[in-house]
């Protein structure tokens, strides 16, 4: 699958809420999210490649993914249902993958016709909204009509979770 995204952080959420149901957004879902991420410790040659490896828990359920960036705003997405995250996460370890960080985060999610937003709390690092669309053109469109425009004074943040959540703790 192809993701066509793009995540900006947020100061005013409700404000931001009140404009995505100004679009004729409904709240779909409100789940928590925990997200490991994981790199390979032994691999030099995994070291600087745009991808990362994850297992996404939410309600109980785990899900692998495998995501592999291809240009600005797309990512190719491997993802799928796994019957035990802490098994997998045992084996990881076992093939030489080392716990990289947790992504703890509150997700919103909102369905309009071709593009899915999200507002995410994001513990350690705040809040973002994230515009997912079936095209450029229309993600544009709906992150225009959010208020939000590309540039230098632009909120857009070009770093993973997994890479503020780890500048954070960095920090600390």
């Amino acid at each position: 699958m192809e993701e066509i995204e793009a995540k900006f952080k947020i100061e005013d959420v409700d404000l931001i809420r009140k404009k995505i149901i100004a679009l004729g957004a409904a709240l779909h879902s409100k789940k928590h999210q925990v997200d490991i991420y994981f790199n390979h410790s032994k691999s030099k040659e995994l070291e600087n490649v745009p991808s990362y490896l994850r297992i996404r828990t939410v309600d109980g359920l785990s899900k692998i993914a495998m995501h592999y960036k291809k240009e600005a705003y797309r990512w190719e997405e491997i993802e799928f249902s796994i019957e035990d995250g802490d098994k997998m996460k045992k084996l990881f370890k076992n093939l030489g993958f080392d716990i990289d960080v947790e992504v703890d985060k509150i997700r919103e999610t909102f369905n309009l016709e071709n593009a899915e937003i999200v507002i995410d709390e994001v513990k350690h690092v705040g809040y973002f909204l994230e515009v997912e669309a079936k095209s450029k053109e229309i993600l544009f469109k709906y992150c225009t009509l959010l208020g939000f425009r590309y540039g230098n004074n632009d909120p857009l943040e070009g770093k993973s979770y997994a890479d503020l959540v780890r500048e954070a703790r960095n920090k600390n």
